[in-house]
């Protein structure tokens, strides 16, 4: 009696442990469908993924040996511990594409595998498009740049409306990616870059400055982001009243400003400058050098799409004909700003200045 209890206790318990074995297969088990995503695929069970290799998928085989497919000819994944995951792959095969976007969504933000986020983001930029979430494609990104940069520049975002809701969710995940130490310089780039196109389109001047600094940096940024810095460096110096300085910064950087609106910007600081500078003076070169400055500035910038700072510096040069005793060539000046600046802040000085010389404006 005492042998058959011990046999049968024996028994069980290596029952229990080829139980146990089996449960643990199965819970770390993958499932891929192979074929076609419409029609019937093949469903292969019990195999492990490895990883996303490009356009290859990466597993081994219930038998243990290792292979890979395209990834063209996966229709569906699915792993037994990523329900959110499956979900998405379930609604993307359905064509449920609000369902998938959710699900791919979710495993992004909470997936420990490499492989479910690969898979997830890459699928993200195609169900993103088909529902025009932004918010989506962002996340899509994000963790396609994590992955390689490259392959994430072709899957960059269109910026939306500079108001919609959606960006302040893009800043938020961008700046936590950002918090990562093991992003590479190139990864870091990619992001700030991103982020520095979103403030640039909120007109978020501060933060704009900032991220370049930060591109800066890394000796990531392009001339045309220099080219920012630097501006805004001057207009900086320009409002604290260093007029050398902002000169300096306009001199030593022409090389930087090849846009057309930054270079009639790079005009206008300059002739701003001087003008804080000298303006204040009577002698007759000094005044005439400065309104010349500003005569650069409307020419080049009647160029530039909305001509921005003509207005303006036409109504300086009229005011610095004024005080070289030039009425008629003062007035001239301020009959062509209320006729082609009518709508400008400058035409209400520029009529002022009509009515002071005595003669109606055209």
């Amino acid at each position: 009696m005492h042998l058959r209890t011990k046999h049968l206790t024996l028994a069980t318990l290596l029952a229990a442990l080829a139980a146990a074995s089996g449960v643990a297969r199965t819970a770390n088990a993958d499932s891929i469908w192979i074929g076609a995503t419409t029609g019937t695929p093949i469903k292969a069970d019990g195999i492990k993924v490895l990883r996303i290799e490009g356009d290859s998928l990466a597993y081994t085989t219930p038998s243990g040996s290792q292979t890979s497919k395209p990834l063209s000819q996966i229709a569906q994944m699915a792993s037994d511990d990523e329900p959110a995951f499956n979900a998405a792959e379930q609604a993307y095969r359905d064509g449920k594409w609000a369902d998938a976007v959710d699900g791919y969504q979710k495993a992004v933000q909470t997936t420990a595998k490499d492989w479910v986020r690969d898979r997830s983001s890459i699928r993200l930029v195609d169900v993103a498009a088909k529902t025009n979430r932004f918010d989506a494609a962002v996340t899509a990104y994000v963790a396609l740049v994590q992955k390689d940069p490259t392959l994430a520049a072709k899957a960059k975002p269109a910026l939306p409306d500079a108001n919609s809701k959606y960006l302040d969710g893009a800043i938020a995940d961008i700046n936590k990616a950002l918090e990562s130490t093991r992003l590479s310089d190139a990864q870091r780039s990619s992001l700030l870059s991103f982020e520095l196109d979103i403030y640039r389109a909120r007109k978020d001047t501060a933060n704009v400055n900032q991220t370049l600094q930060q591109l800066v940096k890394l000796g990531a940024a392009t001339p045309a982001d220099l080219a920012m810095l630097k501006l805004a460096s001057a207009h900086a110096a320009l409002d604290a009243k260093e007029y050398s300085k902002a000169i300096g910064e306009i001199e030593q950087n022409r090389k930087l400003f090849m846009d057309p609106a930054n270079q009639l910007d790079a005009l206008q600081t300059l002739a701003q400058a001087k003008d804080g500078q000298d303006g204040a003076k009577d002698d007759a070169d000094t005044l005439k050098d400065i309104a010349l400055a500003y005569m650069r500035v409307v020419t080049f910038g009647k160029d530039v799409p909305g001509q921005p700072h003509v207005a303006g510096a036409l109504l300086r040069v009229a005011q610095i004909e004024e005080k070289l005793k030039e009425p008629q060539v003062a007035l001239a000046l301020y009959q062509q700003i209320t006729k082609d600046y009518g709508d400008q802040p400058a035409a209400a000085d520029a009529r002022a200045g009509v009515e002071r010389l005595g003669k109606p404006s055209s």
